[in-house]
């Protein structure tokens, strides 16, 4: 099915909205001040009772103090353990993902509830050379977030663009197994509340999440705009290709132990301390 890009422009944000509450600002508590700054994104994923905050590895490791935003109410302290992933073999390249899991009990934080189910995630995906993608995060450039995090779901961004052409992955030094790259169009973004703007440059987006969108049907045949997980984001390349990156969310399926029919395992889980 062709789909005007001009509708997509419109349509991918508008999907996506109904994921905003999953997706959280990181912050870094600055030496001396106490004062915290934006430092990066993260997702919520739900697997059954179990909650995974999903961002990218370099967001969080190093001895800085990190939050998590949740809602107005306030946030969490980044847990000092967590889940890294490791080579299977040498041939691959590091990635650059890091998440930690809880569990939805009497005694877990409510806001950890709106998550995007696994059923959302589409694993070993072939991008076509056009497909239609859409990142979203928190850009660190944006007006400062407030300790409370009362303007939480107003820094939100999200970013349209298409999926990368074979040459930026050689250009970029990237792996196809690992990652995914999208053309980011600055011009082509939506805040939270659909409205356009000139994005920032996209500092702090990583460790969000890259969408891929598909068209589907229901039983009556009717199409509909579904929005799939592809990619946890971890770079932005601005010159010469003005390219984002993302891992591959199946990295991440590895970790987490989800076994795919014939689908060789390229990670495993290392916990961090």
């Amino acid at each position: 099915m062709n789909v005007d890009p001009s509708t997509v422009l419109v349509a991918l944000p508008e999907a996506a909205r109904a994921w905003a509450a999953a997706i959280k600002p990181i912050t870094i508590v600055e030496d001396g001040s106490g004062k915290r700054r934006p430092w990066g994104s993260a997702f919520v994923l739900s697997r059954g009772k179990q909650r995974i905050i999903v961002t990218a590895h370099h967001v969080v490791e190093g001895p800085q103090v990190k939050y998590m935003g949740l809602s107005s109410a306030g946030s969490i302290q980044w847990p000092r353990h967590y889940c890294v992933l490791d080579r299977v073999t040498a041939d691959l390249p590091v990635a650059d993902v890091a998440y930690a899991i809880a569990s939805m009990d009497p005694d877990a934080e409510p806001d950890l509830s709106t998550a995007i189910p696994l059923a959302q995630v589409l694993p070993d995906s072939s991008l076509a050379p056009d497909a239609s993608l859409l990142a979203a995060g928190f850009p660190g450039s944006l007006s400062k977030l407030r300790d409370a995090q009362a303007r939480l779901r107003n820094e939100l961004l999200y970013a349209v663009g298409s999926a990368a052409p074979a040459d930026a992955y050689t250009a970029l030094g990237l792996d196809q197994r690992v990652h995914l790259a999208m053309t980011y169009d600055r011009m082509a973004c939506r805040d939270v509340s659909g409205k356009q703007v000139v994005s920032p440059l996209p500092k702090g987006m990583s460790g969000g999440v890259l969408f891929l969108q598909t068209i589907e049907s229901r039983d009556n045949e009717e199409k509909f705009l579904v929005l799939r997980v592809v990619g946890i984001l971890v770079e932005y390349h601005q010159h010469p290709t003005n390219v984002m990156v993302a891992t591959r969310i199946e990295c991440l399926l590895d970790g987490l132990d989800i076994v795919r029919d014939g689908v060789p395992k390229r990670y495993r889980r290392r916990a961090t301390c």
